[in-house]
């Protein structure tokens, strides 16, 4: 499983200040409505897992009113990557990946 963290940056990871924050990705129903959208399943909660046509993706939206953040866990197949780029570009974000230490 790969690691990562959706957020919402116009940086690349080598541009970023150690005291870089990042924005809010809007509020935390219109997450839930992206995901609910792309999915085509009804997520309600910060914690949910999508385990469908082989394809696995674990999120955690951050619990705050207007999340900056969304960890994810995922398998490393193509299905993957183009779900979660897909999330990006409805909610302008980038997907930081943890093994490659950048966002892809």
């Amino acid at each position: 499983m790969n690691i990562g963290i959706i957020v919402k940056t116009n940086k690349s990871a080598s541009e970023l200040s150690n005291d870089w924050v990042p924005e809010p990705l809007g509020s935390k129903q219109f997450i839930y409505d992206t995901l609910s959208e792309i999915l085509n399943v009804s997520v309600n909660s910060d914690e949910y897992t999508y385990d469908k046509n082989n394809i696995l993706i674990y999120f955690t939206i951050e619990n705050e009113t207007n999340p900056k953040a969304i960890s994810v866990s995922y398998g490393s197949g193509n299905n993957e990557l183009k779900i979660l780029h897909l999330i990006c570009s409805i909610i302008g974000a980038k997907l930081y990946d943890g093994e490659a230490s950048d966002f892809i």
